[in-house]
């Protein structure tokens, strides 16, 4: 039996981020403090509701929102909401890393 010199512990997956996954997602802005869309700039009703983006944090309509795609440096394996400047931006990066040609709702 040999001990290791190396310093280098086995991550904890209880306590600790998987490799590559960061911990600094973006600070949701509050929802009482956003009475408008921030991509469309149209108000917020009882029937046009509020979402945040997953990635970037801001408070968009559904109509602003309408895709989903996983988001793995979060820690988001299944995909969640983003609004569609993220959602172009995200699949743009994958298209210049991959040759993967976006379809865009």
């Amino acid at each position: 039996f040999t001990f290791s010199t190396s310093s280098t512990l086995p991550r904890n997956p209880f306590t600790e981020a998987p490799r590559g996954v960061t911990t600094d997602r973006p600070n949701w802005v509050p929802d009482d403090s956003a009475s408008i869309c921030h991509s469309c700039t149209t108000p917020f009703t009882m029937t046009r509701r509020r979402h945040h983006c997953r990635n970037c944090g801001q408070m968009v309509c559904s109509s602003c929102s309408p895709n989903t795609i996983p988001i793995l440096k979060f820690g988001y394996k299944r995909p969640v909401r983003v609004c569609t400047k993220c959602y172009i931006d995200m699949l743009s990066q994958r298209a210049n890393s991959d040759g993967y040609q976006p379809i865009i709702l």
